[in-house]
């Protein structure tokens, strides 16, 4: 436990998300990095380079990363299908998410997305409603 604030690692970050036990970030590069649990691929041990990565989220044991070009990345635990590639198995490296985004939002076992067009996409847990469709 730290009461007061610590630099983490030696470099500089653009974009950071927090998820339950894990964190990513990019540097002024465009690499990806994470750290922290790593119990279903979260933190992705791999660095991902050479791209423009807009927005990051992290949900409870999953991650999300938009490029600035409109891929989404999905990885870590996907036991209700959080990652969006149309399965339940969970990746301990990104894999692409179909369809162009602008906005990217990871909940702890669902993420939401809006599209280039405008509208909202939602898949993974839906016990509460939480992806809007209703048909919880």
């Amino acid at each position: 436990m730290r009461s007061s604030p610590i630099q983490v690692g030696s470099g500089f970050y653009r974009n950071i998300a927090l998820g339950n036990n894990s964190t990513i970030a990019t540097d002024p590069y465009g690499s990806l990095i994470a750290w922290g649990e790593n119990l279903y691929g979260q933190t992705n041990n791999n660095t991902i380079t050479n791209y423009s990565w807009t927005q990051l989220s992290n949900g409870d044991a999953h991650s999300l990363a938009l490029r600035s070009d409109g891929l989404l990345y999905a990885w870590g635990r996907n036991n209700e299908g959080q990652l969006g590639v149309g399965d339940t198995v969970n990746r301990q490296s990104p894999v692409q998410v179909s369809g162009s985004y602008t906005q990217i939002s990871a909940g702890a076992s669902h993420s939401i997305a809006i599209a280039n067009n405008g509208s909202v996409y939602g898949w993974g847990f839906n016990t509460n409603g939480q992806l809007g469709d209703l048909s919880y």
